[in-house]
């Protein structure tokens, strides 16, 4: 009995041991399924805003997609070490001014490292919106070189006043929305098309921006993230406030062009008239130069008024001939005019008298009677001379009355500025987005360097990529 009693125990222990231990295994089970379906939905790819630009870059090709989604998640170890290294060694709020600042030694490391912004931002920037809660921002007011101006420490005031730092970060890696801005294009020059930015919201008022372009010529889609972050105060007028910006933009990189034609116009229109003053300048300066060669500076001290005042009236005169049009009656005023001033200023040129005086102040008791005639001759062969240059400047500027006004082909200076949307987005290219960018920062703002403005007109702050944090 008692062994029935021992074995029946046996069974039952058993029994609900196994029964414990397969519980234990199907709670373990799902909660390892729960974590793995939480972890899922926290991927950034399953995030709908990221998910759209992953569709817009790799458009029908979904096997792409997920190679290069996996092979950003799963990048080298040195990856965060690299990059951290590189915004060490070039800042990016300074950075074109380091460039013109540094030894040759450094210029190799500081190239290196602009190179690995560089790849990051364009080929790996999935992989920095993965980890965009472990980077910080700082305080950037700064267009293509650090430039001090009055209104600097106001700004750095409001962003500690409001940030309490002037380093910011990103605290919820998942965007909670997507402002998608068509750019416009400039038809005649640029080679990109379907030009779009993603401004990605995080933390309800922070904009990280990212730009995609296709190629005309294969059609293939690029994508680039800006190295910056824009805090827009007031966030619920976020996206009105970036289209503003981006629309003046815009409008400066289209400013530049029309003033680039307008000063390619003006340089073809005068070109006649440029090459003639840079003729009568250098064969001016031939026959000056025996007059002054090998004087002591004090004796050359005493031309310097003249000098001046004859450059002063040939530039006169070429501006002159500028602006009137091709007029002959205008050309003719303005060579009248040049004739009276030449006159005016025979009166500045040192005579016999005062060459000696100045010779004597100088030179005291020794005899410099010879240097003092070499002086006066050569000074004699000059005038005669110009005088020849003159006339001979005067039938140059009269052929002008008669010669057509050349004919400027806008095509062709088009040529001249086409693919400038490439130069435009490279990466801190000088005087092409990023001064864009401060110039429509500072006019949306309402910022004049020149005076302190009132803060509740600051209504966007920027801030660049300064430090990677592991």
């Amino acid at each position: 009995m008692k062994k029935l009693l021992l074995a029946s125990s046996l069974i039952i222990f058993t029994a609900i041991g196994i029964s414990s231990s397969n519980t234990f295994r199907v709670n373990k089970l799902q909660t390892n399924t729960n974590f793995k379906l939480e972890e899922f939905k926290n991927k950034l790819s399953e995030n709908p805003h990221i998910r759209t630009i992953l569709n817009t870059v790799f458009k029908n090709q979904e096997a792409e997609k997920q190679n290069y989604i996996l092979s950003q998640e799963n990048r080298f170890v040195n990856a965060f070490t690299d990059f951290k290294y590189a915004l060490t060694s070039y800042p990016l709020f300074i950075s074109n001014t380091i460039d013109d600042e540094v030894n040759t030694q450094y210029r190799e490391v500081m190239k290196k490292a602009k190179e690995t912004i560089k790849n990051n931002l364009h080929l790996h920037w999935y992989w920095i919106l993965n980890n965009i809660n472990k980077f910080a921002f700082t305080f950037n007011p700064y267009a293509d070189f650090y430039t001090s101006s009055s209104y600097d420490k106001y700004l750095f005031e409001q962003v500690i006043k409001k940030f309490n730092s002037p380093l910011i970060k990103i605290n919820d890696k998942q965007p909670s929305e997507l402002i998608t801005i068509n750019i416009k294009n400039l038809d005649k020059v640029d080679q990109y098309k379907e030009k779009q930015v993603f401004y990605l919201i995080y933390d309800q008022n922070k904009a990280i921006k990212l730009v995609k372009y296709q190629t005309k010529n294969d059609n293939k889609i690029n994508i680039e993230m800006h190295p910056d972050l824009f805090i827009i105060l007031n966030h619920k007028n976020i996206q009105k406030e970036l289209e503003d910006l981006e629309n003046k933009i815009h409008q400066s990189r289209a400013n530049n062009l029309d003033k680039f034609l307008e000063t390619e116009k003006e340089k073809f229109e005068n070109s006649e008239v440029d090459q003639v003053q840079k003729e009568f300048i250098n064969q001016e300066y031939e026959i000056w130069k025996p007059v002054i060669d090998k004087l002591d500076w004090r004796i050359k001290s005493i031309f310097n008024e003249y000098n001046i005042g004859f450059k002063k009236i040939v530039n006169v005169l070429t501006s002159d001939l500028k602006t009137n049009n091709g007029s002959e009656s205008k050309i003719s005023s303005s060579w009248t005019k040049f004739k009276n001033n030449l006159d005016n200023l025979k009166n500045k040129m040192p005579n016999q008298e005062k060459i000696k005086s100045q010779f004597i102040a100088i030179f005291k008791e020794q005899d410099k009677s010879n240097e003092i005639q070499t002086v006066v001759k050569n000074l004699k062969t000059y005038i005669e001379k110009r005088t020849n240059l003159i006339s001979n400047l005067e039938n140059k500027i009269n052929q002008l009355k008669v010669k057509p006004k050349p004919t400027f082909h806008e095509n062709l200076i088009y040529k001249k500025f086409l693919n400038s949307d490439n130069k435009f987005y490279e990466f801190l290219a000088i005087n092409q987005y990023t001064q864009s960018l401060i110039t429509s920062l500072n006019s949306i703002n309402q910022i004049d360097n020149k005076k302190e403005n009132s803060e509740s007109k600051i209504k966007i702050f920027r801030f660049s990529l300064r430090n990677v944090y592991e």
